[in-house]
């Protein structure tokens, strides 16, 4: 099964070029953060002692993609600018 799979995602990398799977990584990871990112606000909300645990457990999760999705802006600016 395994074997499968890994033959199925090189046939569609190899099918993709680098820009256009970039783009939907890219994509993926912004939407990933928007919705944990409302996902928090919506625990804030609430009055449950246990919501406190799950806003750190989303604060683990937010910090890297935030990290990632600056880091995508500053690739997507720096293509824009000619060099």
């Amino acid at each position: 099964m395994t074997s499968i799979v890994n033959q199925m995602t090189a046939q569609v990398a190899a099918l993709n070029p680098y820009d256009s799977t970039m783009i939907i990584v890219n994509a993926l990871v912004v939407l990933l953060l928007l919705s944990l990112l409302v996902l928090k606000e919506l625990l804030r909300a609430g009055t449950h002692p246990r919501l406190e645990l799950w806003m750190q457990v989303l604060n683990t999760a937010i910090v890297p993609l935030a990290i990632a999705s600056c880091y995508i802006v500053v690739i997507r600016f720096l293509a824009l600018l000619p060099l």
